[in-house]
């Protein structure tokens, strides 16, 4: 009899062991936010894919993530979140002019926004993206809420985005990726620049 009882332990304790690794938890079963990026875009996730040919931009992201109101470039959506909260996952596209300035210096003058998006020291890294070279900024390990990072990249051609007059609007050099620290790498890692 002792040894039925054990074996029952064992197996309950084994299944709520795999239930709080998939993400359930034993109290409630509202999911938590991954701390994974591998878990976040990963290879057996289900991806959906994103275009804007106003930025010249196409990447993959998350299935279920649903556009975000207010976030248009050029009449298409710029902005895309887990319907969850954004806590769970996100990213967001844009540009920068910068003319002249060199990939380090785009990415200094973003991290170093007075605003202080990612804290008081962020910390930038290069990358080697399909799409091309690019910088990495991460928000301050000391500041453990700011959860997005940002990737630059510099467009071969600057792009010119012209206004229904035809007069030219700003020439934006680099293209940026917002997304949640936890989705920047597998998200960074889809981005193509077409036609470009």
């Amino acid at each position: 009899m002792n040894r039925v009882v054990v074996i029952v332990l064992l197996t309950v304790a084994f299944d709520l062991l795999t239930a709080c690794d998939e993400g359930e938890s034993v109290r409630d079963s509202a999911p938590t936010p991954t701390n994974s990026a591998a878990a976040a875009v990963s290879p057996s996730s289900s991806l959906a894919h994103y275009s804007n040919e106003s930025l010249k931009v196409e990447l993959d992201y998350p299935a279920g993530w649903a556009p975000v109101s207010g976030y248009e470039l050029g009449g298409q959506p710029g902005r895309f979140a887990d319907p969850r909260g954004e806590a769970y996952g996100f990213f967001h596209v844009n540009a920068l002019g910068g003319e002249g300035w060199t990939l380090d210096q785009a990415a200094t003058d973003d991290a170093g926004h007075k605003l202080k998006p990612y804290g008081e020291h962020p910390q930038i890294s290069t990358l080697n993206l399909p799409a091309g070279e690019a910088r990495l900024i991460t928000p301050d390990p000391t500041f453990p809420d700011l959860q997005t990072a940002e990737v630059i990249i510099r467009y071969e051609t600057p792009l010119s985005a012209y206004s229904q007059s035809g007069l030219i609007v700003p020439v934006y050099n680099f293209f940026l990726l917002y997304a949640h620290i936890d989705d920047v790498d597998a998200i960074g890692e889809s981005v193509r620049l077409v036609g470009n």
